[in-house]
């Protein structure tokens, strides 16, 4: 495991008064962006991401009045379940809602070990570009397991390693409730790179600011959602989202409708000479790219290499279907193990199929093939 760079613990102290996010620059202004519309979720702003446990979902969402209402399963540990916001996401630095926990005495009761929270991708973070997951988290946990708290924090992740943890960057808990339980809470988080700067709030419960000590470059993808997560069997639950979901906008942040382009690949287009050996393919993009790729089971989705066959037509002997991502713009391909070795000589091409990387915004490329021919 890498190394840590920073570790810090920070406790936050409440007074009685109500706290507050700062008054955002003029640039950044709070937006109504509404989780309701014509009485079901509002997909020109929302999308409802829920994962299946056995081929049953984990979160059954309704329409509660005028509130998004979560009824989360027992047995779906590791379940995260989100409203994730998709109206240009990378134009976002922050979000505040109100958030409503369930008691016992629902048909889902709030058990085990169980999370309500905002989430945000904050970028790549690091000598090493890591996944810098941050969040503002109401959790439930049984007496032995520290009981009910409110905290704060960013973390590195490996997405490419099953979203392993690595290690926390900053981490902080507010002031303990007695329970989370029945009671009505107010979240707020906002991330402003340009100031490296973080800020977490819960109404009546505590306020923290980070400075954050390297930056955080736009890269992997561009999250932002409020959601819920059962982190062991018993982890389960019923929660309320208010309608009435306020967004930071970036009012200077230009709207990107535009398609990546492949700005260069190693090898290059129609280079000669290359080695039969090759093992390292890498594309890189015009743009900053989110980290996944449109894949799919049977590969058929997948880039193809290509070579002529003796009628000079072009025939497909091989899937590239695993990339690794460098966070920036560049996905790198490791040749799959039953290609040994390229043939001599020979003229090959390969073809990135449209849609299969994506930008921040979350625009697909168009068709790209360039050519290489291997050493005699």
């Amino acid at each position: 495991m890498r190394k840590a760079l920073l570790w810090a613990v920070v406790f936050a102290f409440v007074t009685a008064l109500p706290q507050f996010i700062d008054a955002a620059d003029a640039k950044n202004v709070w937006r109504t962006f509404r989780l309701i519309k014509n009485g079901g979720l509002n997909t020109n702003l929302w999308q409802f991401n829920d994962p299946q446990i056995n081929g049953i979902s984990a979160v059954t969402m309704s329409i509660d009045g005028d509130r998004v209402k979560f009824e989360n399963r027992p047995n779906t540990a590791g379940a995260t379940t989100w409203l994730q916001l998709i109206k240009n996401p990378e134009c976002v630095k922050g979000i505040k809602v109100e958030i409503t926990m369930g008691t016992d005495a629902d048909p889902t009761p709030l058990d085990g070990n169980f999370r309500v929270r905002i989430g945000n991708c904050a970028g790549a973070y690091g000598p090493q570009k890591d996944y810098t997951w941050n969040q503002l988290v109401l959790r439930n946990r049984l007496p032995a397991d520290g009981g009910d708290r409110v905290y704060a924090g960013m973390a590195l992740q490996d997405p490419q390693n099953n979203w392993e943890w690595m290690y926390d960057v900053i981490y902080s808990q507010l002031n303990y409730p007695e329970e989370v339980d029945g009671n009505t809470y107010l979240l707020t988080m906002t991330l402003d790179r340009e100031k490296g700067r973080v800020t977490y709030s819960v109404q009546g419960y505590g306020k923290v600011v980070y400075t954050i000590p390297e930056d955080i470059i736009p890269g992997w993808e561009t999250f932002w959602g409020i959601g819920t997560r059962s982190d062991d069997a018993a982890g389960s639950g019923t929660v309320w989202f208010g309608n009435e979901v306020e967004v930071l906008i970036d009012t200077d942040c230009p709207v990107d409708n535009t398609r990546p382009e492949v700005k260069r690949t190693v090898p290059g287009h129609e280079q000669e000479n290359v080695d039969v050996g090759i093992d390292k393919i890498r594309i890189r993009f015009n743009e900053p790219m989110t980290y996944w790729q449109n894949t799919c089971e049977d590969g058929s989705c997948c880039p193809k290499i290509l070579t002529r066959d003796l009628s000079g037509d072009w025939i497909e002997v091989g899937q590239l279907c695993e990339f690794y991502h460098n966070p920036l713009n560049t996905f790198i391909w490791s040749k799959p193990a039953k290609i040994a070795n390229l043939n001599p000589g020979i003229e090959y091409k390969i073809c990135v199929p449209p849609n299969y990387f994506f930008d921040l915004s979350g625009n697909g490329n168009k068709r790209y093939c360039f050519r290489m021919t291997t050493a005699p």
